[in-house]
């Protein structure tokens, strides 16, 4: 769903409810994606069903190589 390079960056960790947990590997990435959440939960909801994904919510990783 996301670019190669996003997904250097972020990896899906857990549904809580309607809220999809991401790990991102720093805040950048975190405030990117929050900006873009509602386009986000749209496409996931278009993949999973409607109302899957409500919101987003970010934790930190160490960064991929």
């Amino acid at each position: 769903m996301v670019g190669p390079h996003l997904a250097r960056h972020t990896t899906p960790q857990a549904l809580h409810g309607t809220t999809l947990v991401v790990a991102v590997t720093g805040a950048q990435w975190a405030q990117s994606l929050e900006s873009e959440a509602a386009s986000l939960c749209e496409q996931l909801n278009a993949r999973l069903g409607p109302d899957t994904v409500k919101s987003l919510s970010f934790t930190f990783q160490v960064a991929r190589r």
